[in-house]
């Protein structure tokens, strides 16, 4: 069914459009969920920086480097991500949902988030999903060594980017549904 509140459809109404019920499969859960309009309202319900910040302030503080996947979005509708494949030696691969920059509201334009959103269909893994959680923000902290930080002779610590990793789970049972761990 076509959305009728747009004369012409925006990239998020043709989204959510063509997934109907297709929203929880993976592209179309991440489409959406890297529209600006979307991430603005999840960043403010989740990021302590972002509360009681105007939707629309928040959206322009989101970074052009968002790219789902691996490809990139349209870049006024959406962010084009950060690399979404971090690979370290010996430490194997990880695959971002969607990732992206994200500056603080008041301050200079510096880049001073790094933000992963995660779409999980399933609840019920073999593993924790916090647990995994917690793996994607300490190897966005890791990837962080000599590109916004060094360990060498002059010690940078403080030019880490503070991370944040937000799962969006579907189909959870009911005694958790609607919740933020």
């Amino acid at each position: 069914m076509k959305n009728k509140k747009y004369s012409t459809p925006n990239h998020l109404a043709n989204s959510l459009d063509n997934s109907s019920q297709n929203a929880q499969y993976d592209k179309h859960a991440k489409e959406i969920l890297a529209n600006k309009q979307v991430l603005s309202r999840i960043l403010s319900a989740t990021v302590a920086e972002y509360k009681d910040v105007p939707l629309d302030v928040i959206s322009s503080l989101i970074g052009d480097d968002l790219e789902i996947g691996k490809h990139y979005l349209e870049p006024l509708a959406k962010v084009r991500e950060l690399n979404t494949e971090s690979t370290i030696p010996g430490e194997g691969r990880v695959t971002y949902d969607i990732k992206f920059s994200a500056k603080l509201p008041n301050k200079d334009d510096t880049i001073s988030l790094i933000i992963n959103i995660e779409a999980q269909r399933k609840f019920n893994t073999p593993y924790d999903i916090v647990t995994r959680a917690v793996f994607y923000t300490c190897r966005m902290i890791s990837e962080q060594l000599e590109t916004e930080f060094s360990i060498g002779k002059n010690h940078s610590y403080d030019d880490i980017k503070k991370v944040y990793s937000i799962w969006i789970c579907m189909n959870t049972p009911e005694d958790i549904a609607n919740s933020i761990t």
